[in-house]
């Protein structure tokens, strides 16, 4: 099911955002896990006043071989395609093998054969550019053996200059807003004065 989130920006906030040239950015969660990837950000000829940003549960799977705090995700598998339920291993040689039904319904397992340096890292589209970006990375090496991520609908939104998607980041977000769509298809966040409210719809 699609969840959609709409950012309303007061005008002369708005007005300043643009002068300035920053950025409306996301990130998604991984239950128990901090955010640290970008997901999406959009330009400042990409959002205005009033901007929907919308996902469904399309998720892919590649590892890198490193975290490194604003650097881009640097892929060293191809993706491949997951679904929430499902298990994948990366083989001996470093190859992600085909996903086979696993025992978490609403997580994906993640097995590790390969001897070298892997960070595991989950991708999932949203609905606007139907381009898959990374949502999160292992800031830690995962040695030979397994390890669980649950995607989780809590969205971090907040503005900043001088990023891209699939940036990571180990530093909090100040002046941010965590939305929490897990129990909603829909929610609203004002940004007015330089602050962030939210305003809660009744699901659709």
């Amino acid at each position: 099911m699609e969840k959609k989130i709409t950012i309303n920006i007061d005008k002369k906030d708005f007005v300043t955002l643009k002068k300035n040239k920053y950025k409306l950015c996301f990130a998604k969660s991984i239950e128990g896990k901090k955010f640290n990837t970008v997901w999406k950000t959009l330009d400042i000829n990409e959002y205005f006043i009033n901007t929907e940003f919308k996902w469904t549960p399309e998720y892919s799977i590649c590892a890198s071989s490193s975290f490194a705090n604003n650097q881009q995700v640097n892929e060293m598998t191809g993706s491949q395609k997951i679904e929430l339920g499902q298990q994948i291993t990366l083989d001996k040689n470093g190859l992600l093998c085909e996903p086979e039904t696993g025992s978490f319904e609403e997580s994906i397992l993640f097995i590790n054969e390969y001897s070298g340096t892997t960070h595991p890292v989950i991708k999932q589209v949203n609905s606007d550019s139907k381009v898959e970006s990374s949502i999160y990375i292992a800031e830690n090496a995962v040695i030979i053996g397994t390890d669980i991520f649950t995607p989780v609908d809590k969205i971090l939104v907040w503005f900043q200059q001088d990023v891209e998607t699939n940036t990571m980041f180990s530093e909090a977000k100040s002046n941010s807003i965590i939305i929490n769509l897990t129990f909603a298809n829909e929610r609203k966040a004002l940004f007015k004065d330089q602050n962030w409210a939210e305003t809660v719809d009744s699901d659709k």
